[in-house]
């Protein structure tokens, strides 16, 4: 294993994640080699606390037959809010009764941590599989409820509705660009400084722009253009590749596998 304290050696390896949910993924990127640094690029922000406990109220007293899930901070939010109302029960007992749809194995493990172990997870995990696994109870479905992020774009919905389904889709939350520049971060502008950034790992689209937005605004021109050029810019998905595309000049390697795993995966062709 490489010895974060050996310069010549060290391979640096950022990404836009917290290391508290990251602990695993951190342990196989350094029996890799890799020295990485947890970078916190954006924020939830949850909606007022009477507006979700509205959109929890119509999840429980509608006669909804599936719940999509694209995210664990809408499983989290949603979760949560039941709890602080009395209605963790209820809202558990609706979702077990109906179909449940998730976009990934971390936002299954959410879902089971709350109590709802039978979940449908496509073979892809990103919105194009989930999409598919949804197609294939055409007939089964007629009415879908989505609660997700302010910012989600809109082709799932649009794929649903044309397959004859109604979907309401309620936003939980908004993201925004961290303000906070800590240990991690000073470190990165440092690593940007020496040129000693090898790769960057990228998350979410959200997470592509935050990070984009805070280094424009704390190092100088000629470190923002080396990191547009990093050969080791590594995107989770197809819509962060889109919005990574947007910010750099060098060549995206996309994860085939849309998860971390997939990172660790895409990591070892840099």
């Amino acid at each position: 294993m490489v010895k974060s304290g050996d310069h010549k050696a060290m391979r640096v390896f950022a990404i836009t994640r917290e290391l508290s949910s990251s602990a695993d993924f951190k342990k196989t990127m350094e029996n890799y080699g890799w020295t990485v640094i947890f970078l916190k690029s954006i924020v939830i922000f949850p909606k007022p606390y009477l507006e979700l406990e509205r959109i929890v109220s119509r999840i429980i007293q509608n006669s909804y037959e599936a719940c999509v899930f694209l995210s664990v901070n809408a499983v989290d939010i949603l979760m949560k809010n039941a709890y602080s109302t009395g209605n963790t029960l209820t809202l558990a007992s609706k979702l077990r009764s109906i179909r449940i749809f998730c976009i990934g194995p971390r936002t299954r493990e959410k879902l089971s941590h709350y109590g709802i172990d039978s979940v449908i997870v496509p073979e892809m995990f990103n919105t194009h599989g989930l999409i598919e696994r949804l197609s294939s109870y055409k007939g089964q479905m007629h009415r879908i409820v989505i609660p997700r992020s302010q910012l989600g774009d809109s082709k799932i919905v649009l794929s649903l509705s044309n397959l004859g389904l109604i979907v309401d889709q309620f936003p939980l939350y908004d993201i925004a660009t961290n303000s906070t520049v800590d240990c991690e971060w000073k470190r990165f502008f440092n690593l940007l400084r020496e040129r000693r950034v090898n790769a960057v790992g990228f998350t979410s689209p959200s997470s592509v722009r935050g990070l984009f937005q805070i280094v424009e605004r704390e190092v100088a021109r000629d470190e923002l253009n080396y990191l547009r050029h990093v050969s080791g810019l590594i995107s989770i998905g197809h819509k962060t590749t889109n919005e990574l595309k947007k910010h750099t000049s060098g060549p995206i390697i996309e994860a085939v596998e849309h998860t971390l795993h997939g990172i660790v995966e895409a990591s070892k062709l840099i």
